[in-house]
């Protein structure tokens, strides 16, 4: 998207708001989200009310936008700079935000995408490699001839299992594998 686009969206909270919502960013709310009930409606602020449970909801409930006040145009802003990779502090003084609502947006963001790359389950299954050498890095010699490596030979071990990195991990994923004779 050109920034020229996104400034214009930005200028205007209405057309920020539609644009996320187009975008999938913000849940368009059919029901209620705690009962199931179909009839409520908009209250003060922009908030929704459940006309069965008497419960209140905001608009970003569901969203990563979810219990933070950031402004709709902020945000679209936040997102391009963090396409652009802008340090976080770059972008906070950019936005006139502080660093640690940037940060704390950067890493949802990132733990987002990390998410999604993992539903996939690439690493998933039966792996296969050719010749390869374990163990850590050791003075004198290096490769074939090293002192205290292990050969191995994958191609003709099947592996048991992939272990990956632990929930909230931000990262890039990191796969140890185990094989058994």
């Amino acid at each position: 998207m050109e920034i020229s686009f996104l400034v214009k969206i930005a200028a205007d909270e209405e057309k920020a708001e539609t644009y996320l919502r187009e975008k999938g960013v913000l849940k368009t709310f059919t029901e209620c989200p705690y009962c199931g009930n179909k009839h409520f409606g908009k209250v003060r602020r922009g908030t929704y009310k459940c006309y069965k449970c008497k419960r209140e909801w905001s608009p970003r409930k569901g969203s990563i936008l979810e219990r933070s006040r950031i402004s709709y145009g902020k945000f679209l802003l936040l997102l391009k700079l963090f396409e652009l990779e802008i340090p976080a502090l770059k972008a906070s003084k950019e936005l006139k935000l502080s660093y640690t609502t940037v940060h704390k947006f950067y890493k949802k963001l990132r733990a987002r995408i990390y998410e999604e790359d993992t539903k996939d389950d690439m690493l998933g299954g039966e792996l296969e490699m050719d010749e390869s050498y374990f163990g850590g890095k050791r003075k004198g010699k290096r490769g074939r001839g090293a002192f205290n490596k292990i050969p191995g030979d994958l191609s003709k071990k099947m592996c048991k299992e992939i272990i990956t990195p632990p929930r909230g991990y931000i990262s890039k994923p990191s796969a140890a594998l185990f094989c058994r004779n």
